[in-house]
């Protein structure tokens, strides 16, 4: 119940407003049948009851244009009425909808650029897309790995291999990286994704031995995994 009453308006316009989700609780409900008060979309109608009207994705979740992860936190973007809703999914579809990220990740690897050789990785520069005034030293990476749902865990994603560890259909999804610190074997990355997928920036980190701090379905680094919340923050959003 704590974490519900954290939920809080940051920000409004005439189109959407944004709110804070803690981690631990889930953005929405599971499915149109099953109904929770705890959950994220919740507790934003009981704050502003009238967004609960607007026609969005699904039944019972407003104009909820994206989630997050369960222990994700961050903010998250709810249109004010149904124009406005249809103008930001299209934006989103069309891939004009940007989320940003940061993520404290552990690894072993000597160093990070190590990485970016290897073939998965395309090394791109992406300074008007994303920042007005980035650092001159700064470098956009992508990590392109489709990714789908795990053949032996409900509850994990995975990166396509050469043999069939997914079931279902795959999603080809890019996790854009960028390096803000390097403290010995801990990093804190600036991330970006359009399209996103359950789990995605999540099991992309993981997949190149850059787990997220504090995950537990996908570190294998970090031991200390059940003594902090989740690594990973939802900072902004950027529409193209």
């Amino acid at each position: 119940m704590e974490r519900i009453n954290s939920v809080k308006l940051v920000f409004e316009n005439k189109d959407i407003c944004i709110f804070t989700k803690p981690s631990r609780i889930p953005t929405t409900n599971k499915n149109d049948k099953e109904i929770s008060e705890d959950t994220f979309i919740s507790k934003v109608f009981d704050l502003r009851p009238e967004l609960s009207y607007v026609n969005g994705y699904r039944k019972n979740e407003g104009g909820l244009l994206y989630r997050l992860d369960n222990d994700t936190s961050g903010i998250v973007a709810v249109a004010k009425n149904s124009w406005s809703f249809l103008k930001y999914a299209r934006k989103q579809k069309e891939g004009g909808l940007w989320k940003k990220y940061f993520a404290e990740c552990s690894s072993n690897q000597t160093e990070f650029k190590k990485k970016v050789t290897n073939s998965f990785w395309e090394s791109n520069v992406y300074y008007n897309l994303f920042d007005l005034n980035p650092p001159q030293s700064a470098k956009w990476y992508v990590i392109d790995r489709q990714i789908g749902f795990s053949r032996k865990s409900n509850k994990k994603m995975v990166v396509k291999e050469r043999y069939k560890n997914y079931r279902g259909k795959l999603l080809n999804r890019k996790t854009y990286v960028r390096i803000v610190k390097k403290v010995k074997n801990k990093y804190l990355l600036d991330i970006r994704i359009k399209k996103g997928a359950r789990h995605q920036i999540r099991v992309h980190l993981s997949s190149i031995g850059f787990p997220i701090v504090y995950d537990k379905v996908y570190n294998r680094v970090d031991t200390r995994v059940d003594i902090g919340e989740l690594g990973l923050i939802c900072y902004g959003i950027t529409v193209l």
